[in-house]
């Protein structure tokens, strides 16, 4: 969980910044998504109300 406002910045950082490092934000970016969808579970208590 605290992985993703970190990586939400790198990424917007090689957006809007410096382009070169983009397609390894976006690598990196794919990968907490996976993760993110494999172990939902884990994670569905933070996002429930």
């Amino acid at each position: 969980t605290l992985l993703g406002p970190i990586i939400v910045n790198i990424v917007l950082f090689h957006v809007f910044m410096d382009r070169s490092g983009l397609a390894i934000a976006i690598v990196i970016s794919a990968l907490f998504l996976f993760l993110l969808s494999r172990y939902w579970n884990a994670f569905a208590g933070l996002v429930r109300t």
